[in-house]
């Protein structure tokens, strides 16, 4: 499990919002060591205690900046079923 007491400094740095800092540590709660992790989006929420709709939002935006990577994942039928979340520690 990676260090849940550090928040990279390349976040403040970057000055993520509060709800960014919360969505980025609420990914932290599930990454293994490797920084990956699959929880769903109300998961994340309900950790961060936001919306699932804020969620979805401040992880696009933690995407855009490199905070992140998100992969989508897919069935069998080409349909999205989950996703597939990598922390870029940047400290």
């Amino acid at each position: 499990m990676l260090n849940v007491n550090l928040i990279p400094r390349s976040l403040h740095e970057d000055d993520v919002s509060a709800f960014g800092i919360a969505v980025y540590s609420a990914l932290c709660c599930f990454a293994d060591e490797r920084g990956i992790c699959e929880p769903t989006y109300e998961q994340i929420a309900k950790t961060a205690k936001l919306s699932k709709t804020t969620t979805k939002r401040i992880l696009q935006e933690l995407m855009s900046r490199g905070h992140i990577s998100i992969e989508n994942r897919t069935d069998c039928y080409g349909r999205r079923n989950s996703n597939v979340y990598k922390l870029n520690e940047r400290s």
